[in-house]
């Protein structure tokens, strides 16, 4: 097993554990390509990164191509400088049938790529039958592929192991900041569907943490959401939670910097402070 699981992949059901294995045997055989497929929000790329840069082709940095904007040009001149590493294809169930192509061809050369990354969210057996994605390029990919579940379809177990592995990950650096959840806060999560999955489990533990500074465990006040509720504001919201959901959230993506969070937002430091005050939520250091 992977002794540092990748984030998407923690857990402790066999299925979960089955996928660490599927890593790092995809990490040891680099003749082999990777599929990840999975919702969004799911830290595929991230995932398809941490195999590459725990393999034997970690000296050669990755490429990557973006079916959705990147042109055919583009492809050809990364299928040409990239004999001997690798080339991660985000979103392939994106890539134009001449791009397929190429890909298909390139790969099942002796001196193509020596390997093959991708990710999708798409439905690439429904674009086969449909005759948009071609059959032999899938099959190359689905021999070994990965299938991430998304956060509302992994059992309560391996959701609150995650929750634990995001909130000890982000702690690594302010001691005053918990690790763990208490029993109402953990219940919370559970019942909450994470349409964002990773990344929104991710942004919300963020802000609990810091809005727990100092407390022994994270509590269900701490939490930025209500089982079922989405994480965005909703019509029935004042303008002032609005406002103040919209002032955290960008304090969280900018790591706590106040500064740099107030710059995002178009007002001063000092705005966002008093503002942070008012609302009881000045919790960033």
């Amino acid at each position: 097993m992977l002794t540092d699981v990748p984030l998407p992949l923690v857990g402790v059901s066999i299925t979960m554990r089955a996928l660490a294995a599927r890593a790092e045997d995809l990490r040891r055989d680099v003749t082999r390509p990777v599929l990840v497929v999975g919702a969004r929000g799911l830290g595929k790329q991230f995932l398809a990164q941490r195999i590459h840069a725990g393999s034997t082709l970690s000296a050669q940095p990755l490429r990557v191509f973006d079916a959705r904007r990147d042109s055919l040009s583009e492809l050809r001149q990364h299928l040409d400088e990239a004999r001997g590493a690798s080339l991660l294809i985000r979103h392939i169930d994106r890539l134009p049938l001449a791009a397929q192509s190429m890909l298909d061809q390139r790969s099942g050369e002796q001196s193509g790529l020596v390997r093959l990354l991708a990710t999708t969210t798409g439905d690439v057996v429904a674009r086969v039958t449909a005759g948009e994605f071609l059959e032999s390029l899938y099959y190359r990919l689905h021999a070994w592929p990965m299938l991430v579940p998304a956060l509302a379809d992994r059992d309560e177990a391996d959701l609150l192991t995650l929750a634990v592995a995001v909130l000890t990950q982000t702690a690594d650096a302010d001691a005053d900041l918990p690790t763990s959840l208490d029993d109402a806060a953990a219940a919370l999560l559970v019942a909450h569907q994470w349409p964002d999955n990773l990344r929104e489990l991710e942004a919300t533990l963020a802000l609990a943490q810091l809005r727990a500074r100092s407390s022994p465990a994270i509590g269900a006040m701490h939490l930025s959401l209500r089982a079922g509720d989405d994480m965005a504001p909703t019509a029935e919201m004042s303008l002032a939670d609005v406002e103040r959901w919209h002032m955290l959230r960008a304090v969280v993506a900018h790591q706590g910097n106040r500064t740099h969070a107030a710059r995002s937002l178009g007002i001063s430091r000092m705005t966002l402070i008093g503002k942070l005050k008012l609302y009881g939520d000045d919790v960033v250091s």
